[in-house]
């Protein structure tokens, strides 16, 4: 038996917001995302999103 894992991809918040904003699946399924991905990112939430350029700041300028 055989055992084969796939392997999940990560996609850009960016991509995954535009889609959000605008309603339209059309600009990821362009760009090779599945479909049913990117209407699941209609329905979902948006989780938080951390940089670099936070993890450099000092506390004050948080």
């Amino acid at each position: 038996m055989s055992k084969s894992t796939r392997k999940q991809r990560s996609y850009d918040h960016r991509l995954k917001e535009l889609v959000r904003s605008t309603g339209n699946i059309d600009v990821a399924i362009q760009r090779g995302v599945p479909r049913s991905t990117a209407r699941g990112w209609l329905t979902k939430t948006m989780s938080d999103v951390i940089t670099i350029d936070v993890l450099d700041m000092s506390l004050e300028k948080l």
